[in-house]
């Protein structure tokens, strides 16, 4: 029985033995604690991609260094600029070891320079002290270059309405092998300064054939012809990724529609305002027209003053009628060509009349003059051959 006792305590004596080279000794409560960077203490790396920052924390005795063991705490790591805890409770790994990198639940950072420091957190009841990195690593992220460009598609033999081709290439679309995310808009504005048109489109980032290629955005075909627009075309990227982008809008493009022919204008909708203008304009045209026709019958059916003289000898009285009506006639022709003058027209013609008038008149007192003359003329012829004796 006492060599059993004896052995017993044999084994535990080694047992406590092997357990001091591999854990701190027990009277290190409260140990101090060393976390620090591994290798160097700069890293860059572009937007998106990988990258790694070791970190270990290990502790120090009389008996040597001892590295702290997932059990005895967590580190939480910090970014310069960003708030809080960027890493919170990392584990750590065999060796002591923390693997800093890009959390997959948290954006990437976007381009720039971070100061990096880490510090360990005992858990409760652990034996070591808290303790913090004493230099900060640096972080650097480089923007990713992107090519965005597009053109104006106008041929009818490739589209049917003007359409605006974009595309994206650069840095970015290499490393990540398609296009950043994000959305186009084109605006179109009119040659008056007034917006004709504006569109977005959600640029794709992957296709079902593979590689994504250019994005054809079409504008609508409600323009006016024969109108030159000046569209401009800008690709916003995703609020997530654009701080890690490096990249310029293309620039405006210009296009001009296609006048309309007259067989579209005819066939085409017209405007009600234009059927307004041609209305009035075809009303005025028959006003007219009436006008000048009321004016040609009342003209024309005006009685003329014409006097007539008793015993007028033909010669005379066909001079007279000649004068006459040579006036009128002229006075009536006058009145057809120029219908529309005022009433001085009308003046002159009464005014011929009344000339003619007084021609016949003079015309009657020559013949009443001759017709006196010849009745002297019998009644002296009267006399004489009373005078003279008739033979018996």
């Amino acid at each position: 029985m006492k060599r059993l006792t004896a052995l017993a305590l044999g084994t535990a004596l080694i047992a406590a033995t092997l357990a001091l080279g591999t854990a701190a000794p027990a009277s290190a409560a409260g140990l101090p604690t060393v976390t620090s960077f591994v290798g160097t203490a700069a890293v860059s790396a572009p937007f998106g991609s990988a990258w790694d920052i070791p970190i270990r924390v290990t502790s120090k005795s009389d008996e040597g260094t001892y590295n702290v063991t997932t059990n005895d705490g967590t580190v939480d790591i910090f970014v310069e600029g960003m708030p809080g805890e960027y890493v919170t409770a990392a584990t750590i790994y065999p060796g002591g070891m923390v693997y800093f990198a890009q959390p997959s639940n948290e954006p990437s950072l976007p381009a720039g320079e971070y100061n990096i420091t880490a510090v360990f957190t005992p858990a409760a009841g652990s034996d070591y002290a808290t303790s913090k990195t004493k230099k900060a690593a640096v972080l650097t992220i480089t923007t990713l270059a992107v090519t965005a460009s597009a053109e104006m598609l106008t041929d009818p033999a490739i589209v049917t309405v003007p359409t605006v081709r974009t595309s994206l290439a650069g840095q970015y679309v290499d490393e990540e092998g398609a296009p950043p995310s994000g959305t186009w808009t084109v605006t179109g504005t009119a040659s008056t300064g007034d917006e004709a048109f504006s569109i977005t489109a959600e640029q794709p980032t992957e296709s079902a054939e593979g590689a994504v290629g250019p994005l054809d955005i079409p504008i609508p075909n409600e323009l006016e012809p024969g109108e030159t627009y000046d569209v401009t075309t800008t690709f916003t990227a995703d609020p997530l990724i654009a701080a890690g982008l490096d990249y310029e809008n293309p620039a405006n493009l210009t296009f001009s529609t296609p006048s309309l022919t007259t067989a579209e204008v005819l066939s085409g909708p017209v405007d009600i305002s234009l059927w307004i203008i041609m209305l009035n304009g075809v009303l005025f045209i028959v006003f007219v027209v009436i006008l000048v026709l009321l004016l040609g019958v009342w003209t024309r059916g005006r009685p003329k003053k014409v006097k007539t003289a008793a015993a007028v000898p033909e010669p005379v009285l066909a001079s007279a009628i000649g004068v006459g009506a040579g006036a009128g006639l002229a006075s009536i022709e006058s009145a057809e060509s120029w219908s529309l003058q005022d009433e001085a027209s009308d003046t002159e013609v009464l005014e011929d009349a009344s000339v003619a008038d007084a021609t016949v008149e003079d015309a009657s007192a020559k013949d009443a003059s001759v017709d006196d003359s010849s009745a002297d003329s019998s009644a002296e012829d009267d006399e004489e051959d009373s005078d003279t004796p008739r033979p018996e």
